[in-house]
């Protein structure tokens, strides 16, 4: 594991000191892995592409004046857990649901990452890095009831202690209190801000630890220690900005920001920013201040669930007022609790979708996919990763995004050489280091949890006339091709549409099951399946912990043409995956759906191989060239000449020769795939570029 440079570390922090009180100064400013996530590409699963500084936002920079908050719940398993999804339930009879008992704790939906318990090391990685991919600055945790939920906020500082030690972005921490204000901030005091150690990990505001709650409780409790440790700002739904150092965390459009007078002028501090309102108002994902909440089927649900109708309208107040901070309303609550209707004052409070009656539940917070305020990708059909890459979007709108990297400069990568070669090209796309660390219980299939997962590192692109040429480099060597299954796969969208291929990839690199060669392979779904022909083995070489590959550009329908292209490497996943498998199973990189792009469209590939002629040389006579069987057969014009043939890759590595006289065709055994064959005649050279199917 890396450790931080301590004097860059305070250099950097006097540096950014100045900037204003709301901004995030002193997050991230010494990372030593940045993998760069706002120039990541993605295409949700309803085909809206992810801003990114090629389409969508419009800031011509990061505004790095700008925080992005998240209320973030750690209280998953610690509370009476009936074990039953609401979803689920009314899926199987939504007239008259097997609730759990009264009061116990009801799932909405399920999560991608399954039923999980708060503190859930694996999860809680997952989620951290989910966040920090959206551009998440702080998390902000519930403890509105009096708990603190010590031991799952633990698990999280651990984990971005963990991420901190590697030298990678992490999001700081605050605490949400409001019942027993006075002595559920002592605690929390007590247990983690008292610890110099922690101090690196709390979000500030003014030069203290952010927490939201009511300053004067604290005060009129008489504890001036913990009154005066935080900058205070109370929080709450529907405060309307009517008073100073308040920051709502739910609005109704147009939302009112939290303000502060600062040198006798009110200025604008904080806006909320939520996905639906409460269960029991009827306002969900699908409502807008325009057309209102359609229309709620008897399973709670509308048509135009996944579409985030509300999220957008709130994001767009926001991008609009473009305060220094938003507070997004939320990540991951998931559970309620089912109450009864005891009496008509309560039938407003009906579950959506049901007739109110005396005996008829109630759920206040979370009920279906669309009366929840969650954005955490879910295994629903309406929500999946949705949510989230609407909040990835919004996020990069909101703060502008860095520029997609250029390539700089054309190259010839000669396969059995030395990967030195690759040092030529400065542009390289990153994946976060430490993925793999942890494992999921439940949350990754037998398969994934079987074998050790590549821990994917580093990615470089480059290409000459012929070939495009790929490298991987991964934290511990590549295990042998041979003896590992669902082994290294790269996965390619070369035309930059998403609603053909699967999930958008056109061709993929992987193993072979009839033959265990590495290939390059086509999708021929006409309907998004996981379906794939062989085109031909491709050129590989691994050694230690990089792998480098050879992709000719015929094969894949770039030849003469620049262009660019979606890519993404991924160990250890499904032979049959789901898009989504990205999130939980082995190692992606990108993480998740993102891809990176390729911008061969801003560079023409033009070197010319090595001692072979790339395509046709008229300074011998050129012989008649046939395939047939998995043969090369070449023709001279019939004499006694000398004649031989060669037979290379495009990367320029021989594979076969053939010699005799011009009186016999000869004849070169070749599997399909791309080759360039170069013959002699006597004194006269010339060579071919051949296509074998």
């Amino acid at each position: 594991m890396k450790k931080h440079n301590l004097f860059l570390r305070g250099l950097l922090a006097g540096a950014l000191a100045a900037l204003p009180a709301v901004a995030p100064a002193a997050v991230n400013e010494d990372v030593d892995w940045d993998t760069w996530p706002d120039t990541w590409v993605a295409v949700d699963e309803l085909g809206r592409t992810v801003a990114s500084a090629d389409a969508g936002v419009t800031r011509t920079s990061v505004d790095a004046n700008t925080s992005v908050g998240m209320f973030y719940y750690i209280w998953h398993g610690q509370h009476a857990d009936s074990g039953k999804d609401i979803s689920e339930l009314l899926k199987a009879d939504p007239d008259n649901p097997a609730w759990g008992a009264a009061e116990t704790y009801h799932w909405g939906s399920k999560p991608w990452l399954g039923y999980y318990t708060a503190g859930n090391r694996y999860v809680v990685a997952k989620h951290v890095q989910m966040l920090v991919d959206a551009g998440v600055d702080f998390m902000f945790f519930d403890c509105t009831n009096a708990v603190v939920y010590i031991e799952q906020v633990q698990a999280v500082l651990d984990e971005l202690a963990r991420r901190d030690e590697l030298g990678l972005r992490f999001p700081r921490l605050a605490f949400m209190i409001h019942s027993g204000a006075a002595s559920t901030a002592a605690r929390i005091y007590n247990r983690f801000y008292k610890v110099a150690t922690n101090s690196r990990y709390w979000y500030k505001v003014n030069g203290k630890p952010l927490m939201l709650g009511p300053k004067a409780e604290i005060e009129a409790g008489g504890n001036t220690t913990v009154a005066e440790f935080f900058t205070w700002r109370n929080s709450w739904a529907w405060l309307k900005g009517a008073k100073q150092d308040e920051w709502s965390w739910l609005e109704f459009y147009p939302q009112k920001p939290g303000w502060t007078m600062k040198n006798g002028v009110k200025t604008t501090e904080q806006i909320s920013v939520s996905v639906a309102q409460h269960a029991t108002s009827k306002i969900g994902k699908s409502y807008t201040t325009a057309n209102k909440q359609p229309k709620i089927d008897k399973y709670g649900m509308c048509a135009e669930t996944p579409q985030g109708l509300y999220f957008e309208e709130q994001w767009k107040e926001a991008i609009r007022i473009h305060p220094p901070c938003v507070m997004v309303t939320q990540f991951n609550e998931w559970i309620a609790q089912r109450f009864v209707i005891k009496s008509s004052a309560e039938y407003s409070n009906v579950r959506p979708g049901a007739t109110a009656k005396v005996g008829e539940s109630y759920f206040v917070d979370v009920y279906s996919p669309e009366f929840s305020r969650d954005l955490e990708p879910s295994t629903h059909p309406t929500i999946r990763d949705n949510y989230y890459l609407q909040l990835v979007s919004n996020v990069r709108k909101y703060r502008g995004a860095s520029k997609i990297p250029i390539p700089t400069k054309t190259l010839t990568i000669d396969i059995a050489g030395p990967f030195t070669q690759w040092d030529a090209e400065t542009v390289e796309y990153r994946d976060d280091i430490g993925d793999t660390y942890y494992k999921g219980d439940a949350e990754q299939t037998p398969n994934a949890r079987a074998r050790t997962t590549a821990d994917l590192r580093r990615a470089k692109v480059v290409k000459d006339a012929d070939n495009i040429y790929f490298l991987i480099e991964t934290e511990g060597n590549i295990p042998a091709q041979a003896t590992t299954a669902r082994w290294m796969r790269l996965l390619l969208n070369t035309d930059l549409n998403y609603s053909n291929g699967w999930a958008g990839y056109d061709y993929m690199v992987y193993t072979d099951s009839k033959t265990g060669q590495y290939s390059l392979m086509k999708n021929i779904s006409f309907s998004g399946k996981f379906t794939w022909s062989t085109v031909a083995p491709v050129e590989y070489r691994v050694e230690g912990n990089k792998m480098m590959l050879a992709i000719p550009r015929e094969l894949i329908g770039h030849a003469g043409k620049e262009a660019d292209i979606d890519f993404k490497w991924a160990d250890n996943i499904s032979d049959n995956p789901d898009p989504m498998d990205f999130i939980s199973e082995g190692d992606a990189a990108p993480n998740g759906r993102f891809n990176y792009r390729y911008k061969g469209s801003k560079i023409k590939g033009v070197t010319a191989l090595p001692g072979i002629v790339a395509d046709g040389d008229a300074s011998a006579a050129q012989p008649d060239l046939t395939v047939a069987g998995g043969e090369l057969t070449l023709a001279f014009p019939a004499s006694a000449t000398p004649a031989s043939a060669s037979l290379y890759t495009p990367a320029g590595t021989l594979c076969a020769t053939a010699t005799g006289s011009a009186a016999e065709p000869l004849r070169l055994a070749a599997t399909p795939g791309v080759w360039v064959v170069r013959w002699t005649l006597g004194s006269a050279t010339g060579a071919a570029k051949v296509v074998v199917k």
